[in-house]
């Protein structure tokens, strides 16, 4: 009984030596503007978010900057003044990014140190032997077994993130043509050594063109397979969600059901496969680390610092290059959508 108390005493003073009381204030630092974008290889233009930083005491700002000057720098031509498209947005248009374009971006603002921020793009990886082997469940669900094939460059370090979705197509009674219905979908890769070390995250600038949901997107470099040809196998669940999509268009005709039920007969599984510039894979890295800090959430340790490349301030400019390739699965169960429910049933409902 005695030790007992000696314990529980000496940990009382471990956790009373960890106590320091503080002056935040001391800490404060001039705002800085914070820049966050990705330029994308075969675009012929990027979009910048500027805002400003604002301390932990103080009101949280406007998620925007407005009336700064921003100029765009590729390669060895001269700078472009790029253009305030709202919310904060900034647009430099350039004929076209292609992969090893060295693209810079220098803004400055009234208030506020100038900031730049650069980045390379990667060359684009494409996937070959793509392969889709359906696994159907007694609810109607299909688990999908995905695997791919992809060459790494050799002598140059590489950076690549995977996103998978998938959607259900459906006929809309004031649509033309066919809607998709999203998905929350799940990726199995505890049998995939290439990921096991990997990081699944959801990064907002990520999404760009890629509007639904997803499992997150597994970011990983190429310490395992470094000039090899490899090919990954993933196995991906997905769960009906209650959230609707807009319309878009495929090559396929799907049939209508009479009374105002439409026919959910096919899912569209998407894979997109990116390249990235050392800058965007160590930012998304660092969110990562942030999310999972489990010490610094607990208050027994300092949290991690996300990763910027803004020289004079914060955030950072990236780039990638993307690969995308679809399939489309037609169900062995047909799924309804009632208009006036918005729920997918099975058809025994």
């Amino acid at each position: 009984m005695m030790k007992k108390i000696y314990l529980y005493i000496a940990t009382l003073f471990v956790f009373v030596s960890c106590y320091q009381d503080f002056d935040l204030e001391s800490y404060r630092t001039a705002p800085k503007i914070v820049m966050k974008g990705n330029v994308i290889s075969e675009t012929d233009g990027v979009y910048i978010h500027l805002s400003e930083s604002w301390f932990v005491t103080d009101k949280p700002k406007a998620d925007s900057l407005i009336g700064a000057t921003v100029c765009l720098y590729v390669n060895d031509l001269p700078g472009k003044q790029m253009q305030y498209a709202g919310k904060g947005i900034y647009y430099g248009q350039h004929k076209k990014f292609n992969p090893g374009d060295c693209v810079r971006v220098v803004a400055s603002a009234k208030g506020f140190s100038d900031i730049q921020a650069e980045t390379t793009l990667p060359s684009l990886t494409t996937l070959e032997h793509v392969s889709f082997v359906p696994e159907n469940n007694t609810n109607g669900s299909v688990n999908m077994n995905i695997s791919a094939t992809f060459t790494d460059i050799s002598n140059v370090k590489n950076y690549y993130g995977l996103l998978v979705y998938a959607e259900t197509a459906y006929w809309d009674e004031n649509e033309e043509l066919p809607c998709f219905y999203p998905y929350t979908t799940t990726i199995n890769k505890e049998n995939e050594p290439l990921f096991t070390s990997s990081y699944s995250i959801l990064d907002d600038m990520f999404m760009d063109g890629s509007d639904s949901q997803a499992s997150g997107i597994m970011i990983f470099d190429d310490e395992k397979i470094s000039g090899q040809t490899y090919t990954f196998h993933i196995k991906e669940s997905n769960f009906l969600t209650g959230m609707m999509e807009s319309c878009d268009s495929v090559n396929m005709v799907l049939p209508k059901m009479d009374e105002g039920y439409y026919s959910h007969e096919y899912i569209r599984y998407a894979i997109e496969f990116y390249t990235l510039s050392e800058e965007y894979y160590n930012y998304l890295r660092s969110l990562e680390m942030l999310r999972d800090d489990d010490l610094a959430n607990s208050g027994f340790a300092q949290p991690v610092k996300p990763y910027s490349n803004v020289l004079g301030g914060l955030g950072y400019l990236g780039a990638y290059s993307r690969y995308k390739t679809e399939y489309f699965y037609r169900l062995p169960v047909k799924l309804y959508l009632h208009p006036r429910s918005r729920f997918l049933l099975p058809d025994h409902f």
